[in-house]
């Protein structure tokens, strides 16, 4: 469930710029309320102060989803250990990437590169086959 919510997270920052196109708006309502981001900002694009401390909230508790959701993956059987790890680590990166970027997901969407995600998808997966902890510190 954690690492669910941290990917569905993630999405919903990367995707901003094209949900608010679609006529949808994703961010909890209360948290636009909170740091007083306003629904019209966020349909013009607005990036501002309030915006940035929005984001970075967000991006705050997708970590901490990421982190208890990771911890969970030594414990599936072997086989089943791949599939999260490299969707979660894919996820993860993607977020790093949303973050180095000053969360400015306006301009372009922000994504990895399918050579990055081939190297990572790899990496995660043979990490997957260690036993224990091999995984959970990948990401």
């Amino acid at each position: 469930i954690d690492l669910g919510l941290a990917m569905q997270l993630t999405n919903i920052l990367r995707d901003i710029k094209e949900d608010v196109s679609l006529g949808r708006i994703y961010l909890p309502q209360e948290d636009l309320e909170h740091f007083g981001y306003t629904e019209g900002e966020v349909e013009a694009g607005v990036q501002n102060d309030r915006f940035r401390a929005l984001m970075q909230f967000e991006a705050s508790r997708a970590r901490e989803h990421f982190q208890r959701g990771k911890r969970l993956i030594p414990l599936l059987p072997l086989r089943s250990r791949a599939c999260p790890a490299v969707l979660g680590g894919i996820y993860s990166r993607l977020l790093d990437r949303i973050e180095a970027r000053g969360y400015n997901v306006f301009r372009e969407r922000i994504s990895l590169s399918s050579r990055e995600k081939l190297l990572l998808a790899l990496r995660l997966w043979c990490l997957s086959l260690l036993p224990l902890r091999g995984v959970a510190t990948a990401w």
